[in-house]
């Protein structure tokens, strides 16, 4: 039930996501993001539906790659540290996800 998102880590399978009916990442451009509600993968989750496991995937792969892209413009503006920092702090780590 792990999720990345830009804002960091979302367990969906909490209950406060049970009645949310916004996006997962506002901004975030995967199908999973454009086309469910966090109330929807909430309700998949807890009833254990294989399209959870599916959607969550599409969504974490897209993200990792979107992070990648980042970093990729982070070094090419000599800016990685201050790029590494920011995730870090999203994520609530010094060591990352």
């Amino acid at each position: 039930g792990a999720l990345l998102t830009s804002h960091g880590r979302v367990n969906i399978q909490r209950a406060q996501y049970k009645e949310d009916f916004t996006q997962l990442d506002d901004e975030c451009d995967c199908y999973t993001c454009t086309h469910f509600t966090k109330a929807y993968l909430h309700h998949l989750y807890r009833i254990n539906e294989g399209l959870s496991n599916t959607l969550n995937s599409i969504h974490n792969i897209r993200f990792l790659i979107h992070l990648a892209e980042m970093a990729r413009v982070a070094i090419k503006e000599d800016r990685f540290l201050e790029f590494k920092q920011d995730v870090y702090a999203k994520f609530g780590s010094k060591k990352g996800f």
